[in-house]
């Protein structure tokens, strides 16, 4: 148990701020590396916040929660990580001053949040629209989350173009076309790859034409030798491949193998639901004796080349599919390199798609700004400790464009009154700290963007924390009742396609 006047907060806030201070130099072009070291001595070093809360052990419950509700922005968006957890940690610093100044924690949260809505409001209707993958405003996006890697975003634009159909498709995930390989260099691959799926027997390395039938992981026990109605019906002449998220009866393998059915078992369901749909086969989820011949051509896909790579492991279909389908496979000198290309390849599909789906405001902390000067409003209109709220929120923002500034070598408190100022002046929203040089100039005219969706997301998951932190006033050791608590990133994720 921890309880004391303002003491759990202020334990929270240290425990924060440690976090704060670990991850905030790595926002921006001008990042600093982080160095972990884990428990037998291994280092490794990184200019990815997401890969330094990845690693890092919170000991604190509020730390904790902190980098469990900033990877949970990762997990849904992609990308906007460090941007979640600094300034989620910069609203528990500014929140508990005025706490501790004297303010209802309750009423506080509420112009937090009020001022969180405003501000949401505000960026959508800020946000510029991408028109099309040859979006020019498009491209300066993925160039800077790729950190200029142009091998990388030209792939991206390739596969962009053979899925541009499905990237506003709700449930479809550009990222997830990202995977690393052990080759070393990249390919851009028109269909689907599956790893580490196992042949069910000996079977032959290419299959043209494929008739697909798809099982789920349920499975039932070894079948009876002398009893196998379902192998007429699978091996009839609209099936020759069979997908399963479990392994088949041996009996039952050998018998459809005699037959010319191909079959590829422990496929994870994220791959049998995406075979699924770019095939157009229907996941059977009953058992496999119950499958009738009306069933099967109402179940069965189709695939124009299905390939076993047998040394890799390897399971590739492509060609007459149902839907477009791509894979991005991005490989690297060593695996270590390999695998942080992956890492930015993934930031520059997420960014990608979040702008075709939600549009894009000015980047380098000109949005920020923009929401500062947008909530002076709101603060005149509103009173007592809910004001407190909103200008809690209003301070704490400006953490991106102070921090930008002050990785890039320059004053942060002054950078960010020059960029209000400008702002003013000018009546344009596009002022930010752009490129390695940290020039205050318009992020707009210099093609400096960031996706819409990622932004919200971000806002939101930083204020969900930082509210759930600033409303603690105890923290209590419990029992393990074995129950397990929902994602709390469950109740405020944005509302988009992504």
């Amino acid at each position: 148990m921890e309880k004391s006047e303002n003491g759990t907060l202020l334990s929270a806030h240290a425990a924060v701020m440690e976090i704060y201070e670990a991850v905030a130099p790595t926002l921006g072009p001008n990042g600093l590396m982080v160095m972990l070291v884990d428990k037998s001595g291994g280092v490794r070093t990184t200019a990815s916040g997401v890969a330094a809360l990845e690693y890092i052990r919170a000991g604190h419950p509020a730390a904790a929660m902190l980098v469990s509700l900033a990877l949970s922005q990762h997990r849904l968006m992609g990308d906007g990580t460090t941007t979640a957890a600094i300034i989620a940690a910069s609203l528990v610093d500014t929140g508990t001053g005025r706490i501790i100044e004297g303010a209802s924690p309750a009423r506080l949260v509420r112009g937090i949040q009020k001022a969180m809505d405003n501000a949401v409001s505000g960026m959508e209707t800020r946000a510029r629209k991408i028109r099309s993958v040859k979006d020019k405003i498009l491209k300066s996006v993925v160039d800077v989350a790729v950190r200029g890697d142009a091998p990388l975003s030209k792939l991206l634009f390739e596969a962009a173009g053979i899925l541009k159909a499905r990237l506003k498709e709700k449930g479809f995930r550009f990222p997830e076309a990202v995977r690393s390989w052990d080759e070393p260099g990249d390919l851009l691959f028109p269909g689907m790859m599956i790893d580490d799926c196992y042949p069910a027997g000996d079977v032959r390395s290419e299959t043209d034409q494929a008739g697909v039938l798809i099982l789920s992981d349920y499975i039932e026990e070894e079948p009876d030798e002398d009893s196998l109605p379902a192998i007429p019906v699978l091996a009839s002449d609209s099936i020759n491949v069979i997908l399963s998220g479990r392994g088949i009866p041996r009996v039952l393998a050998e018998a459809l193998a005699k037959k010319g059915v191909v079959i590829f078992t422990r496929i994870p369901p994220s791959e049998l639901e995406e075979a699924s749909c770019i095939t157009g086969a229907k996941i059977w989820k009953g058992r496999i004796a119950s499958l009738g011949s009306s069933d099967i051509r109402n179940m069965a896909g189709h695939a124009g080349k299905i390939r076993w790579d047998d040394e890799k492991g390897r399971l590739w279909i492509s060609g007459a599919l149902q839907k477009p389908a791509a894979v991005m496979l991005i490989g690297g000198s060593t695996r270590e390199l390999g695998a942080e290309r992956e890492r930015v390849a993934k930031d520059g599909a997420a960014a990608l798609q979040s702008a075709i789906s939600g549009g894009v405001v000015p980047g380098g902390g000109a949005n920020e700004i923009a929401m500062f000067m947008d909530l002076e409003k709101l603060s005149s209109e509103t009173a007592g400790h809910e004001h407190a709220g909103v200008e809690c929120f209003r301070e704490a923002i400006l953490c991106i464009p102070g921090q930008l500034a002050v990785n890039g070598g320059i004053n942060g408190d002054e950078a960010v009154k020059r960029l209000v100022e400008s702002q003013k002046v000018s009546r344009s929203d596009g002022w930010g700290v752009i490129g390695g040089d940290a020039e205050l100039k318009n992020a707009e005219e210099e093609g400096v963007f960031d996706p819409v969706p990622i932004k919200i997301q971000a806002l939101k998951t930083a204020v969900h924390t930082a509210c759930a932190i600033l409303k603690t006033h105890i923290i209590l050791s419990t029992k393990d009742t074995g129950i397990t608590c929902p994602d709390p990133s469950d109740y405020f994720k944005y509302e988009t396609t992504l």
